[in-house]
């Protein structure tokens, strides 16, 4: 985990940037990752208008693994503790239910509470709070390769709003 964290921050810091040439043999080149996302929308994984951190952090934290079906991963309640507002007391919830499998503190409702519980209910701190299950991921393998991979993510680098 800790090495796809230091990819999404070394790829938040290049984005725009080509891929070199020595990563040729292991993934498509960044001309063949770009033609396949269309539009910024497209790389827009969490549907909130804009592209950002927490769209690589989905991709990211979906690495290896075998790709959702569109509509498959919504986000749950994430204002944790029903009190109407978004603020620390719901991030106080998630850090202590870290680990579990279940429960109103699993945000992305993908069957653990995890640091992506954090960042998503932290990005919504101070903001209004989405109704549960009205975002739900549309496409987190955004070149439709039908593998969650690093192309993913330099896909969605390449939109980030800076």
């Amino acid at each position: 985990m800790l090495r796809v964290m230091m990819l999404i921050g070394s790829l938040s810091a290049c984005v725009g940037d080509p891929v070199s040439d020595s990563h040729a043999d292991s993934e498509p080149a960044a001309a063949d990752m770009e033609a396949n996302v269309e539009t910024h929308e497209e790389a827009d994984v969490m549907k909130d208008g804009v592209v950002d951190r927490l769209d690589l952090e989905v991709v990211g934290h979906h690495l290896g693994k075998e790709a959702p079906e569109p509509g498959g991963i919504c986000i749950q309640n994430v204002d944790v503790n029903n009190d109407g507002k978004i603020n620390v007391s719901d991030l106080v919830l998630i850090g202590r239910a870290q680990g579990q499998t279940a429960g109103d503190a699993d945000v992305m409702n993908d069957g653990v509470v995890d640091r992506l519980d954090l960042e998503v209910v932290g990005h919504y701190l101070g903001k209004e709070a989405p109704e549960p299950g009205d975002i739900c991921l549309q496409n987190i393998d955004i070149n439709n390769d039908e593998q969650i991979n690093v192309s993913d993510l330099v896909a969605v680098a390449r939109h980030v709003s800076k």
